[in-house]
């Protein structure tokens, strides 16, 4: 089980270990402010978590009640992404070797792009 932001927890995921070495990240970005784009993805159960990060205690209260989605409160995005999705899933006991990351424009980098990027991250020690 992995707490949520609320302090609960999400039972009603099962386990699949051929899958635990995935997270989907969901990054700040324009629509994202809002918790959308991570509602969205929580719409198609998937079989790993969604973590969404947002400066907003809000949002992040609103996503806490989203499937498999555990929101992270932020004040500002993290500089590198992928030390950020390694240090998530090593501080929630999961083995990730895979991050998606879904981020557009944002505060720091309003003219960015939209975009899917898969992020392998270094096997845990």
């Amino acid at each position: 089980m992995v707490p949520t932001a609320c302090g609960s927890a999400n039972t009603s995921r099962p386990a699949r270990p051929f899958l635990s070495r995935a997270i989907a990240l969901q990054a700040t970005s324009g629509s994202t402010r809002t918790g959308s784009t991570a509602r969205m993805l929580s719409r198609f159960k998937p079989l790993v978590w969604t973590v969404a990060v947002s400066a907003d205690a809000a949002v992040c209260q609103g996503l806490a009640f989203s499937y498999g989605v555990h929101p992270v409160d932020l004040a500002a995005e993290p500089e590198d992404w992928r030390g950020f999705a390694a240090a998530w899933a090593r501080d929630h006991g999961l083995d990730a070797r895979t991050a998606m990351l879904v981020a557009g424009p944002s505060a720091n980098h309003p003219d960015a792009n939209s975009r899917i990027e898969f992020m392998r991250l270094a096997a845990s020690a």
